[in-house]
């Protein structure tokens, strides 16, 4: 029996790659048989190739955006388990159970499209990285041991991250660039993203990231040639002007000002899991890294007014911290945050 997954993947995102290739086809053979009949016409020939280039971008463009919204119409429609929920499928699949397998990962397929959105804009397009995530989510499934007493997301979202760095590897230049140099691509374009000079405009020098980012100037050099551009979260998606309504990115997302049940979830799973890793340390050593990093509600303190909270000087402050993160550098306690890590 097919997975669920599978199904809705064949029938919503795979029909797209199907429908699009026979498309290209039909385009391809179009124009090579208006190359050899107007040899002598190569204005008009030019002319042509860029009207039906154009016409399937547009169209690929507008079905890749139909497929994307009916996709995460379908999965919201399937709720969010529990932890005892989870627990059941999780032992009914560890006793061979395939539907068990079947709606614990079409249960949390709305969390592969949560993780994904943080990586729009980054040289690959949404629905590969929902695809590459979906593989990681059935690799995870697959790995979960529910006796570990732990939520599936809390460890599916290391494997949902390390497929989707996969897909940039393979993915993020016309010249295909190992994973570490493709996880570098990523962070250029965040901090390009994210940089006041964007905002306003202009652009940061390729020596200006390469000092924000600790790289060589002939790294990003090599980085940027590499790779190609990516489209805005806020450009158009269909520039047929056939279409009636101009369809933004923005807007299958669903609303991305406000946060998803999903993302409040995985919110909650990171803060939990902050948590339990500070439950190795020692009273004292949970407070001063509380106040020193702002965590649970705490604001965010100097060591020297940590120090007058404890009546001793800033110094022992910075001696407890070192000694606490230490602690938590040990991996068998740093792996429970190994998930939230991004990539």
């Amino acid at each position: 029996m097919e997975l669920l997954v599978i199904i809705i993947v064949k029938k919503i995102i795979n029909w797209h790659i199907i429908c699009r290739t026979y498309w290209q086809d039909r385009i391809a053979i179009s124009l090579n048989w208006r190359k050899k009949m107007t040899k002598s016409k190569t204005v008009k020939k030019t002319k042509s190739q860029t009207v039906k280039k154009t016409k399937s971008q547009n169209w690929e463009q507008a079905l890749d955006a139909n497929s994307l919204k009916t996709y995460i119409q379908e999965i919201d429609k399937i709720s969010i388990l529990t932890k005892d929920e989870e627990d059941r499928l999780a032992k009914s699949m560890s006793e061979g159970s395939l539907d068990a397998r079947n709606n614990l990962i079409a249960a949390n397929l709305r969390f592969v499209v949560s993780i994904a959105k943080h990586y729009i804009n980054k040289g690959v397009p949404f629905l590969d990285l929902i695809n590459e995530g979906n593989m990681g989510l059935i690799l995870a499934c697959d790995k979960f041991d529910y006796r570990k007493g732990y939520r599936f997301i809390s460890y599916a979202v290391w494997w949902i991250r390390q497929y989707i760095a996969k897909a940039f590897a393979e993915q993020v230049g016309l010249i295909r660039l190992p994973m570490n140099r493709a996880l570098q691509h990523f962070k250029i374009k965040t901090l390009i993203n994210e940089t006041d000079f964007a905002q306003q405009g202009e652009t940061l020098s390729h020596s200006e990231i390469a000092n924000k980012l600790d790289m060589k100037e002939n790294e990003v050099d090599a980085i940027m040639r590499a790779t190609r551009k990516y489209v805005s979260i806020d450009a158009p998606i269909n520039n047929d002007k056939s279409d009636k309504k101009t369809i933004f990115l923005e807007d299958v997302l669903l609303d991305t000002k406000s946060k998803l049940p999903e993302e409040e979830m995985l919110d909650k799973h990171l803060k939990d899991s902050i948590n339990d890793t500070l439950k190795t340390l020692s009273e004292k050593e949970q407070i001063i890294i509380n106040y020193r990093f702002g965590l649970n509600g705490m604001e965010a303190l100097s060591l020297s007014e940590i120090g007058n909270k404890f009546n001793v000087t800033k110094e022992r402050i910075r001696q407890i911290e070192k000694r606490a993160i230490k602690k938590l550098k040990q991996p068998f306690i740093s792996q429970n945050l190994k998930a939230f890590m991004a990539a």
